[in-house]
């Protein structure tokens, strides 16, 4: 984070006027995140999902353990992605104990900086910050709406061929959530303002440590982006701003790689048609699920063009839209995580392509008596549709939290998840999950990276 600060700070001087941020612009954009990450369920102030107990034990384990942590304390290096969990437990040992307080600030402060992005972009709409975080939940709100009827498109397997927005991630992975704002924003800042793609590089490298799979599509935009936006791309390949901008970065995510490719056992991968126990059923779910997706995305992004609302550059919509087509034939993870997290920020340049025609200096919300008046109706009630499940989140947080708990506590029984409940990840994997689950954390005595990388370990066997 401080390097990506560092990175702002150097490059403040290429900015246009408009894409400072005034003192009110800054006071909206973190009230807007403190509140996201109090209702996240980080800190145990509202209520939590399952995932919690894992950043719980991952805090726990760096909080108590000397680093790098091994599993067992006799074995080699784990291969996870902490970056989010390291400063706050570093500040903890310092304190001595774990607080609250600084879980919520700390994860606050990421979600203001990728969401600063994605406001300049919409030039400094704060709604649509918030419609772009909704983007992608409308088949869930339609499977919802359709379960009230007693009505099941499919039934539902060992994972999902589902999206997941991120404002559902914030209540689920809020350590996956802040750099796909970051990369999502920063890419799309990049794009309306004509800066140099390369840059981009040197901070999407730093968030392969936070987070795998959204940091995996970025590089897959940024390739495409930066293939298409060089004329002299052999001249360039070979040039000292490349070896700056893209080698360098590209060497630490080369060894990030190492890091996390020394698992002792691989995520479950595969095609769909694979995984043949329940074909049709994964057919529907990926028709209802991601075709429905991207037709009312296409949907939207031809109507507002009808209505001659300006926009930004089509290529980034469609590579994102080829992304989300085309990546949810692929499995990787038991849950799936490959889809569910990685495609946050396809989903944040998705969402800022459709949201920015409405962000301009208009009357973009007065419908006029024209004939394409009820298109634009059309456009505003479908994303109104999209954020009723995050919406809805958002209320079940505010029904189960401590204070809640407090007043009415014969009505509402809500406690926070302990810390010290599991020593270790190991163990809370495969007490809640699985041990297959566990297995993809331990890391491989036998691999490159902790043959040839990892510090050695006084208590590793000979």
């Amino acid at each position: 984070m401080p390097a990506l600060l560092f990175l702002t700070f150097t490059n403040c001087k290429e900015y246009p006027g408009t894409d400072w941020l005034f003192m009110c612009d800054i006071i909206k954009i973190c009230t807007m995140a403190l509140a996201l990450s109090v209702l996240s369920g980080i800190g145990g102030l509202c209520y939590q999902t399952d995932d919690h107990w894992g950043h719980n034990v991952k805090l726990f384990e760096l909080f108590t353990s000397p680093w790098p942590l091994h599993s067992p304390a006799n074995g080699p290096v784990i291969s996870y992605y902490f970056g989010y969990y390291v400063v706050p437990a570093l500040f903890f040992k310092l304190t001595g104990h774990i607080q609250v307080g600084v879980m919520v600030i700390w994860t606050a402060a990421g979600f203001a900086i990728g969401m600063a992005w994605i406001y300049l972009v919409l030039n400094k709409k704060l709604l649509l910050v918030f419609l772009t975080l909704c983007v992608g939940d409308f088949p869930r709100v339609l499977r919802c709406f359709l379960s009230f009827f007693h009505i099941r498109l499919y039934e539902f397997g060992d994972f999902g061929v589902e999206h997941w927005s991120v404002l559902e991630n914030i209540f689920w992975a809020p350590n996956q959530v802040i750099p796909a704002l970051i990369i999502g924003g920063m890419i799309m800042h990049s794009i309306r303002n004509k800066h140099e793609i390369e840059r981009l590089y040197f901070p999407l490298s730093l968030t392969f440590w936070w987070a795998v799979f959204p940091t995996f599509f970025g590089c897959i935009f940024l390739a495409f982006i930066t293939i298409k936006k060089s004329n002299n791309l052999l001249g360039k390949v070979f040039s000292f701003s490349y070896l700056k901008n893209v080698y360098l970065p590209g060497l630490y995510m080369l060894l990030m790689i190492l890091f996390f490719s020394s698992h002792k056992s691989t995520p479950v991968s595969g095609y769909l048609w694979k995984f043949s126990d329940s074909g049709i059923d994964y057919a529907i779910e990926y028709i209802s699920n991601i075709l429905l997706n991207t037709a009312i995305f296409i949907f939207t992004y031809l109507t507002l063009i009808k209505l001659n609302r300006p926009k930004l550059s089509s290529f980034t919509f469609l590579i994102a839209l080829l992304i989300i087509v085309i990546s949810a034939l692929y499995r990787l993870g038991k849950a799936n995580d490959i889809l569910t997290r990685g495609m946050m920020p396809v989903f944040i340049v998705a969402g800022i392509h459709l949201l920015f025609p409405l962000s301009v200096n208009r009357k973009y919300l007065n419908i006029e008596r024209s004939k394409t008046g009820h298109l634009l109706a059309l456009v505003i009630v479908l994303f109104s549709i999209t954020s009723i499940f995050g919406i809805s989140r958002i209320g079940r947080a505010l029904h189960y939290n401590q204070i809640t708990a407090t007043l009415f506590p014969d009505r509402i029984k809500f406690a926070p998840l302990p810390y010290d409940q599991y020593k270790n990840i190991h163990d809370v994997l495969v007490d809640r999950w699985s041990e297959l689950e566990a297995r993809q954390y331990m890391g491989d005595i036998q691999s490159f990276y902790q043959k040839k990388i990892a510090p050695e370990n006084p208590e590793l066997p000979e």
